[in-house]
């Protein structure tokens, strides 16, 4: 069973598409990394799992749980970095 599931993640800023649809699995006591050029969504993505940042679509599978994780869930609003 993956440690971390996403599918179908998405993230738009405005117009531009940033992630699209992006799903992936982490298996326990694998090594993962993202590669990718210059605006691919590698950070995107990683904030969006650490809940940093907000997303327009997405799903999380984890050994624990299912759920869908709501925008700003972590106590940091947009444009501030610390949490309130």
């Amino acid at each position: 069973m993956p440690i971390l599931q996403l599918d179908k993640v998405t993230k738009r800023y405005r117009d531009h598409l940033a992630v699209d649809e992006v799903s992936f699995e982490v298996q326990p006591g694998t090594i993962f990394g993202m590669l990718g050029p210059n605006g691919a969504g590698k950070t995107s993505t990683i904030r969006i799992i650490t809940t940093i940042t907000d997303q327009t679509a997405a799903r999380f599978i984890s050994e624990a749980n299912t759920s869908i994780i709501p925008p700003f869930s972590h106590g940091i609003s947009p444009g501030r970095k610390r949490p309130l």
